[in-house]
């Protein structure tokens, strides 16, 4: 980091000069990295996501295109993020921000964005997990079931993936994943508004898949199943 601070109304920070996005990374990959790849870059993500939630903030913007993969004293990979646009705190002087319903999506994030998100719902810390899940799922799949609905109309194409997030379950979205990342979905479908997230077994799950024998392999599933 170069310099922050606050200037005419605005909080800014300024950071040093970015690698890669995770977006970029994929890509330049061609979209074909192993699922052990997969889960360490989830691994560092999610890391930088506690440390962020530990200071009361949420990002509520995660994708690929926000993380950046750096390395921290010439060691250990840590993701950093490019974007805070649509940072908020979710807790004011130790009190979680209330529960509310708005009338129009939060943020512009269709295809990571939570299912709260969609909806309008207040958003806490659970959904920048829920975005973290498709990131993971579309790392290790090369893709997401909704990525490419070709609608014009915003407000119907919101409709449409927000449909779609709501039916699919959980085994349909991880289908031929190891039960780990199942888990891992599913822990973070289930929490609850103000509930704090157990971090470390969510970066456990991630260790299993990452130690075991096939987590060199690619896994690529593009066809879902919709029951």
């Amino acid at each position: 980091m170069i310099n922050y601070g606050f200037k005419l109304e605005y909080n800014f920070i300024i950071l040093s000069s970015p690698k890669l996005s995770l977006e970029q990374f994929f890509i330049s990959h061609k979209k074909s990295i192993s699922i052990k790849r997969a889960c360490e870059l989830i691994t560092a993500s999610l890391e930088s996501i506690e440390v962020l939630h530990n200071h009361k903030i949420i990002h509520r913007d995660i994708k690929p295109q926000v993380l950046a993969v750096d390395v921290k004293g010439g060691k250990k990979e840590i993701i950093i993020f490019l974007e805070f646009g649509f940072w908020k705190y979710f807790k004011n002087n130790n009190k979680h921000i209330p529960f509310k319903k708005y009338k129009k999506m939060i943020g512009q994030n269709l295809i990571y964005g939570s299912i709260n998100a969609l909806s309008g719902i207040e958003l806490s810390r659970r959904d920048d997990l829920e975005s973290l899940a498709y990131v993971l799922i579309y790392l290790i799949n090369g893709s997401l079931p909704w990525e490419n609905i070709k609608i014009k109309n915003k407000e119907e194409k919101i409709k449409e993936i927000l449909e779609m997030k709501n039916q699919i379950k959980t085994e349909d979205l991880c289908s031929g994943l190891p039960d780990e990342i199942k888990l891992f979905a599913s822990y973070i479908k289930n929490l609850k508004f103000e509930e704090e997230p157990d971090y470390n077994y969510l970066k456990n799950l991630l260790k299993v898949v990452i130690n075991s024998k096939d987590s060199e392999k690619q896994f690529y599933f593009n066809s879902y199943i919709k029951k």
